[in-house]
């Protein structure tokens, strides 16, 4: 029980993610697929700034850059759109 909840919170994120970029066909690049992982795994933006190795304002910057692409505009929306890739 403890390894499934383990490949949950592992590798839903990456599950996630990629289901993702496949439905919506958007051409992200690896830094913005990397973001999207982080972002899909709860961190918040001082600790993707530290896994990034940048400043929190740079991180904050960075990971609205991909919403445009999606066609969305928050956090929300990213999880929203995400699991409907998932199920589709």
């Amino acid at each position: 029980m403890h390894y499934h909840a383990w490949l949950q919170a592992n590798e839903l994120p990456l599950l996630l993610t990629e289901s993702l970029i496949r439905q919506q066909h958007v051409e992200l690049t690896l830094h913005e697929q990397e973001l999207l992982r982080l972002m899909m795994t709860g961190l918040e933006v001082q600790d993707i700034a530290e896994q990034l190795g940048v400043r929190p304002l740079s991180a904050a910057t960075y990971i609205k850059r991909p919403y445009p692409k999606l066609g969305i505009s928050g956090l929300r929306e990213l999880f929203g759109l995400a699991t409907q890739a998932q199920w589709a």
